[in-house]
């Protein structure tokens, strides 16, 4: 069995500096709960479950 990890990071991820991906964008209310990606100056694209009430 592998150890158990409660790191949350994607596999294969890495960290990277602030405002070097300007696309990247943090969902958030107060916390970080969803990303998503600008696709242009008034919109960006998420996950649906980011919205799931």
């Amino acid at each position: 069995a592998a150890p158990f990890d409660d790191d949350d990071r994607i596999v294969g991820g890495y960290n990277c500096e602030e405002n070097s991906v300007p696309y990247q964008v943090s969902l958030n209310s107060g916390y970080h709960f969803c990303g998503g990606s600008l696709i242009n100056e008034q919109w960006v694209v998420s996950a649906g479950h980011c919205y799931k009430s």
